[in-house]
């Protein structure tokens, strides 16, 4: 865990779990209203099956959880009540941050004439803002699962992202999804929540990506990033032009955050980036 202007790293949380099985850490995500004198509470998940939630000052796992699959993506509620976790199977597990203890399975069904789940891999999960029982995902099926914790099942689904990476986001409204696509067509998208709905195909850039990931920035901008020319991009959400963009990282972006400031990281091979808006 860094400074914020990555001057000084300040924890380094790692056990005997970790450290026997070294395989990447797939999740990183603060706990939500977590920011007290007690400390901050980190959920982490590996490609090894671990799940865990970390006391961040202190350097003390809290709970660990092993699934029998990679685990690649996971989200809080917007409360930090619950989160939820998917990865190598089509099963999406949910937990219960009071009793660290699963409480919920979502799946698809066994019906051929029902899309109601996921068919392969899961790589994207967000839950709707201010709503601990809705949230989507994607992943390789090329579909954006819309899902209810009273319902084991999807309850709709929107066909064509290719999602592969932490590349899914709904806006601070709830009325926009926000989708990026590992393709070089129709990367960037923009989607209804309520009609599910296709609104806009986003221009590609003159330089090509295929995404991993896709951020709102703010209410006035969006944030792609990937590979190919391993670039990230900002988006004016009026006009969908490119206002600015890093190109020809080290390696491929795998992964981007923002700040409360509008202060960029972004990730590239075994370093982590700092980006703000040039003056």
């Amino acid at each position: 865990v860094y400074k914020g202007d990555l001057s000084a790293c300040l924890y380094n949380l790692s056990d005997k779990d970790t450290e026997t099985l070294p395989l990447p850490c797939t999740t990183v995500q603060f706990r939500p209203n977590s920011n007290n004198r007690a400390g901050y509470h980190l959920l982490t998940t590996y490609a090894t099956g671990f799940v865990k939630i970390w006391h961040v000052t202190s350097g003390q796992c809290l709970s660990t959880a092993k699934e029998p699959r990679q685990v690649l993506c996971a989200s809080y509620t917007y409360d930090g009540s619950l989160y939820a976790t998917a990865g190598s199977d089509m099963e999406i597990h949910v937990y219960d941050c009071s009793t660290k203890q699963k409480a919920h399975t979502c799946e698809a069904s066994y019906s051929k004439l029902s899309m109601d789940g996921h068919v392969y891999r899961i790589f994207s999960l967000q839950f709707k803002n201010h709503d601990r029982s809705t949230f989507l995902s994607g992943g390789w099926d090329n579909t954006i699962q819309f899902w209810d914790l009273r319902e084991k099942h999807s309850v709709r689904y929107i066909y064509g992202p290719h999602l592969c990476g932490d590349s899914l986001r709904i806006d601070s409204s709830n009325k926009k999804i926000l989708t990026g696509s590992w393709r070089k067509d129709k990367a960037l998208q923009i989607w209804d929540y309520n009609t599910g709905g296709l609104l806009l195909d986003v221009d590609p850039d003159s330089y090509p990506c295929q995404l991993y990931c896709a951020n709102w920035l703010g209410n006035d901008c969006i944030l792609a990033a990937g590979n190919d020319r391993n670039m990230a991009r900002v988006i004016h959400r009026s006009s969908m032009q490119t206002t600015g963009r890093v190109l020809n990282m080290p390696g491929g972006i795998y992964t981007s955050d923002i700040d409360c400031n509008g202060i960029i990281a972004l990730s590239s091979k075994r370093n982590i980036y700092r980006v703000e808006k040039s003056k």
